[in-house]
Formats: structure tokens, C-alpha cells, sequence
């Protein structure tokens, strides 16, 4: 056995194992920036979120009162229909009675 050339062979795994490791913590190092940059981008993105989610809440809440105004609008409008067809079934009422009654003699002048 060639020591010489075992060590060569020794000393050239352990340059390639070096260099091999190397290039893994070059990785670890790109994997982890990548990472923080991923966090910070769900971080981002959690804000974005609660904001829709608090103007989602801000349009039901104002839907649920535009409904509640629509159905108190829709409520006046039907009493203002009932008191208008009262009246207008008054106006009738006094319009047939004076067609009916012939109209009263005025002494001439």
C-alpha cells in the first residue's frame, strides 16, 4: 500500500468535503433569507387581512342598517298609501254627494 497516494486520496476527500460543506451552509444561509423574507410577507399579509376582515364588518353592520331604514321607509310609504286612499275615498265621497244634490235655488239678482 502507497501511503503517499492514501494520503493524496485523504486529503483530497476531506478538500472535497470542505468544499461540499461549504456550499451547504451557503444554502443554509440563501434557505433562512428566504424564510425571514417568507415571514415577513405572511406578516404582511395577516395585516392585510384583518383590514378586509374590519371593512367586511363595517359593510354588514352598514347593510343591516340601510335594511332596517328600508323597511322603516317601506312601513311609512304603506301608511302614507292607507291615509292617501282614505282621502282620496273622502274627496270622492264629496264630489258623488254634490253631483247628487241639485243646487239650491238663488233668488235672482
Amino acid at each position: 500500500m502507497d501511503v503517499e497516494k492514501t494520503m493524496e486520496f485523504i486529503l483530497d476527500q476531506q478538500a472535497k468535503f470542505w468544499a461540499g460543506l461549504e456550499e451547504l451552509r451557503a444554502g443554509q444561509k440563501q434557505l433562512r433569507q428566504g424564510l425571514d423574507e417568507l415571514r415577513q410577507g405572511l406578516d404582511e399579509l395577516k395585516d392585510i387581512v384583518r383590514g378586509v376582515l374590519t371593512i367586511q364588518q363595517t359593510l354588514i353592520q352598514s347593510q343591516l342598517k340601510t335594511n332596517e331604514e328600508l323597511r322603516l321607509l317601506t312601513e311609512a310609504s304603506r301608511r302614507a298609501d292607507e291615509r292617501m286612499d282614505a282621502l282620496i275615498a273622502v274627496v270622492n265621497g264629496l264630489v258623488k254627494r254634490d253631483q247628487q244634490t241639485p243646487p239650491p235655488n238663488r233668488p235672482p239678482n
